[in-house]
């Protein structure tokens, strides 16, 4: 389900769901998405007494058209769907349990203060099974480099296994990042000479037990936060080593060597990111 806004970033949005259906050959349905919201009802209202037909077909049809420029030769594959309701995430949850949609694709625009607020609003909705992308203004519908951040968490492994999927889809290098954290606010006075080759032996003894039930080999590299927050340790790696996808759970586990991956996914949402963030919702 790609939720559009009705700005020149739903170009990028349909132009990407392409890409999808053409790399993934299983995908069965695309809907695209609209939610009518009105900031100012009243002034609204005399607006749409001036209109010649309702204000959703006038919206599905300028929505089909930009969407039949693309995707011409499958027609029977999409569909738009335009709502009215008071909250666009409540609309977009609602359409997309309905519909049993496996993924909700959605803009950022970069610098634009609240863009990625409503992805985080969805993934704050406990019954919505679907998993959210969050596709930045300057991607590229390509996957050639994929990035899974881990916890060692059950939600990290089903990360894993659909990063381990579209790999195979796309022949994309698939890898693993582990960001070892440690509360420097309470022990400002221990060297970290001391305490990293600790943590990171602990870390590693973590990930060989974890990667047993993982089918194909991945490599994983351990990195230490170094007082940026765990998100911003995740993306800069992701900038560094040529990334173009991160695929993150939503759920995780607390602890030194862990991170709280709903939380981290929130935090990569609200950062200027110039690389899709593909979040795993689920059981």
């Amino acid at each position: 389900m790609i939720a559009l806004d009705l700005t020149e970033l739903d170009d990028l949005l349909i132009r990407y769901a392409h890409f999808l259906l053409d790399t993934i050959d299983d995908i069965e349905k695309i809907f695209f998405i609209h939610n009518i919201k009105f900031d100012t009802p009243d002034d609204a209202e005399v607006i749409l007494k001036q209109l010649d037909k309702p204000l959703g077909e006038i919206v599905a049809d300028s929505i089909l058209e930009k969407v039949e420029a693309v995707f011409s030769e499958k027609e029977s594959i999409y569909e738009v769907i335009v709502e009215e309701n008071i909250s666009t995430p409540a609309a977009i949850a609602e359409a997309a349990k309905l519909n049993q949609v496996n993924w909700i694709i959605a803009g950022k625009k970069i610098s634009y203060r609240g863009s990625g607020l409503m992805l985080g609003k969805l993934l704050r909705i406990s019954d919505l099974k679907a998993s959210l992308l969050l596709l930045p203004e300057t991607a590229y519908p390509l996957i050639n480099n994929i990035l899974v951040p881990t916890d060692f968490s059950k939600m990290s492994k089903r990360a894993i296994e659909l990063g381990l999927l579209l790999s195979q889809k796309t022949n994309a290098e698939i890898s693993c990042q582990h960001v070892v954290s440690f509360p420097s606010f309470y022990f400002p006075s221990l060297p970290k000479a001391n305490w990293e080759p600790t943590l990171k032996n602990k870390a590693v003894s973590k990930w060989y037990k974890f990667q047993e039930g993982i089918p194909t080999k991945i490599d994983c590299e351990f990195t230490f936060n170094n007082d940026k927050s765990i998100a911003e340790s995740i993306y800069n790696y992701t900038i560094q080593n040529n990334k173009d996808l991160i695929i993150i759970g939503s759920k995780g586990k607390t602890g030194i060597t862990s991170f709280v991956l709903g939380r981290v996914a929130l935090q990569l949402m609200q950062l200027d990111l110039h690389v899709p963030l593909l979040v795993v919702k689920g059981e």
